[in-house]
Formats: C-alpha cells, sequence, structure tokens
C-alpha cells in the first residue's frame, strides 16, 4: 500500500503560500481540521477557499490530499487536474495524482506522470517507489526492480522499498535475492511483523519449511493476525508433517478469510486433507465436501474426497468422485482409481 504520511507532508508543505487573506483562514483551518482527522468538515473548507480564489493552486493539491484520504478518487484526481492547470511543473501535485493513480489501478496515467514528477525531481525516493508499484500491478517486473533499487539508492533503510523488491523477486522466482530484501525490510524496520510473514513466505516458495515456520510464528507472535498468514504457516505445518499444528492455523485462516468463494475453497481443501492425515475422517469429508461446493470443478479436492471415502470403506462414493474427477484431470481420476481397485489389480496380476 502507499504510505499516506507521504501524503500528509506535501500537504503540510503547502502552508507558505496563500494567496489572499480569506482563502488562507479558510486553508489553514482546512489543514487543522486534516491533522485532527475531521476530513469532511476539512473538505468543505478547502472547496471554500478554493471558490473564494479560483487560482489557489495550492489550496486545490491540498483538496487532492483530503479526497484522497476520503477515499473520494475521482474527486482527488479532478482537484490535483486543477491545481496542475495552474501550475503545471509543482512536483508535489505532480507526485500525489501519480500516486492517487497508481493506487486505482490507472496504470499508463500513473506512469506517466510520476515519471514527470522524477524528471522534475529525481532524488524523492517515494516517486521511485510508487512507480515500482505501478510496474508490479502491470507485471513490468524488470522495470519494478530498477525503480525499488534507485529508491533504495536514495534512502538506504527505506523498508517499504526492500518489502516490495522481495515481493518483486518472489514474481521472477528469485528467492535468494526475495529472501534477502525481506530480511533486510525486517532489518531497517523490525517493528512490522508483515515483514517477517513475507520473510517465511519466501522461505516457503524456496523450499525451507523449518525457516519458514520460524519467522511466520515470530510474526504472529508479533501481532500479525491474517488469513494469509496462518494459511502459509498451516501449509507449512503440512510440509513439515505437523498436521495438527496445521489444522488449527488453516481452522484460523479459514475463520478470518474473506468471503471469496475460490480463496474459502482452497482453505477448506487443505483442511480437510490435514484431517486426513489425521485419520479423523469425517471431519477430512466434511470440510472437503464443503470445498466442492464453493468451487465444484476442483479436482484436488475431489480427489482428496475420494480417498477419504476409500479410507472409511465406502468405495461407492470414492467412485462417485472418480466419475467427477474423470473429466476434470486425466491423472489425478487415473491414481484415484489405482487406489479404488488396488487389491483387484494386484490380484489379477498374479493370476497371470
Amino acid at each position: 500500500m502507499l504510505n499516506k504520511k507521504l501524503f500528509f507532508f506535501l500537504f503540510l508543505a503547502c502552508v507558505k503560500v496563500a494567496p489572499s487573506q480569506s482563502a488562507n483562514a479558510l486553508f489553514q483551518t482546512g489543514i487543522d481540521q486534516r491533522q485532527h482527522g475531521r476530513n469532511e468538515e476539512a473538505v468543505v473548507s478547502l472547496r471554500e477557499a478554493v471558490r473564494l480564489n479560483s487560482t489557489f493552486a495550492e489550496g486545490f493539491n491540498s483538496l487532492c490530499v483530503v479526497y484522497d484520504e476520503l477515499d473520494r478518487y475521482a474527486e482527488a484526481i479532478e482537484a490535483c487536474r486543477r491545481a496542475l492547470a495552474l501550475k503545471p511543473g509543482a512536483f508535489n501535485t505532480l507526485y500525489n495524482l501519480g500516486a492517487i493513480y497508481s493506487r486505482t489501478r490507472h496504470t499508463s496515467e500513473a506512469m506517466i506522470v510520476l515519471q514527470q514528477s522524477i524528471a522534475i525531481n529525481p532524488n524523492f525516493a517515494p516517486a521511485h517507489y510508487t512507480l515500482a508499484l505501478t510496474y508490479a500491478d502491470s507485471q513490468s517486473y524488470a522495470a519494478a526492480v530498477d525503480s525499488l533499487k534507485r529508491a533504495i539508492a536514495l534512502s538506504s533503510n527505506y523498508a517499504a522499498a526492500y518489502n516490495e523488491l522481495g515481493v518483486v523477486y518472489c514474481q521472477l522466482k528469485r528467492f535468494d535475492e526475495a529472501l534477502q530484501a525481506f530480511a533486510e525490510a525486517s532489518r531497517c524496520d523490525p517493528r512490522q511483523p508483515h515483514f517477517m510473514a513475507n520473510l517465511g513466505a519466501a522461505y516457503y516458495l524456496a523450499g525451507r519449511y523449518a525457516e519458514a515456520v520460524e519467522e511466520l510464528e515470530r510474526a504472529s507472535k508479533a501481532g500479525l493476525t491474517s488469513a494469509v498468514l496462518q494459511n502459509n504457516l498451516g501449509e507449512a505445518y503440512l510440509k513439515l508433517g505437523r498436521y495438527d499444528l496445521a489444522i488449527d492455523s488453516i481452522g484460523e485462516a479459514l475463520m478470518n478469510s474473506g468471503p471469496e468463494a475460490s480463496d474459502r475453497a482452497e482453505l477448506e481443501n487443505e483442511l480437510g486433507f490435514a484431517y486426513g492425515k489425521v485419520k479423523r475422517y469425517r471431519e477430512a469429508s466434511e470440510h472437503l465436501a464443503r470445498a466442492i461446493d464453493l468451487k465444484p470443478e476442483f479436482p484436488p479436492a475431489i480427489f482428496n474426497l475420494g480417498m477419504v471415502k476409500l479410507a472409511l470403506n465406502d468405495r461407492n462414493a470414492a467412485l462417485e468422485q472418480y466419475a467427477r474427477l474423470k473429466t476434470l484431470d486425466h491423472d489425478l481420476a487415473a491414481r484415484l482409481l489405482a487406489q479404488i481397485y488396488r487389491g483387484q489389480i494386484l490380484t489379477a496380476s498374479s493370476k497371470r
């Protein structure tokens, strides 16, 4: 996420210039209201300031900042445009507009405006960072790496830039470099548990499951509670064969997950698999059936449910899962059928 404290700095930087006393008074009032979290009131004050003086570029820029804080992005963009029409080369306004475009996924517009801001002030590290986020959103990962390295060169303890660099390296499957980047992010700001969580996820992707568990547990103990963290931790426990702990973590992830059916289906499948591993087949069956209800064409869950039905000595139910699976995933269907008829196949072979 973009750092909105950055916008707040730019907002305060505009205080020095106000073209008229009445507009200035309203401008100062708007700033005070913004500082005290009264953004709706700040909008009223700032809008009146620019109404009284339609050439008040700094007023429009500050109005953009407050609209952004209120997630009123269309109005924020319009206020920035008004400010730029009055002062086309204003770096603060260009950066604010580019950051809003980046946040709202107006990728091409964000790139153009952020590059313009960098041309004016190439030494402002957050502009390179925000441009990198835009490149990453458009899957231009090499360009994102370059921009993040520029941001870090300008600000050597830029924790968020190191963290984003780790994310991009993971997308490129350059896991060793991702591990280094996430470790640097944690070093720069050890108070941020999500940096530890990302480090743990990178260890998992690199196949270093014990270290993944260590970092993910640290993040959890540091107070980070998220479905993603708990799911990653649960998957690492699964890789290490620590199934009871996996059940706890994935169960917590499921409780904290959003309503997205596909995500919940994945969690239900993993939880069902973990229950199957500790031979709690009834619970495994319930979770796997729920996964399939959420995502009917979900081969791993169908296969896992077929295996659980076999463990419950319900071959007919396992055959039902095979019938569903053979139209979705030939390899998994063949594996399930081999398990269903394993005894018969072996007997037939011995008679030859």
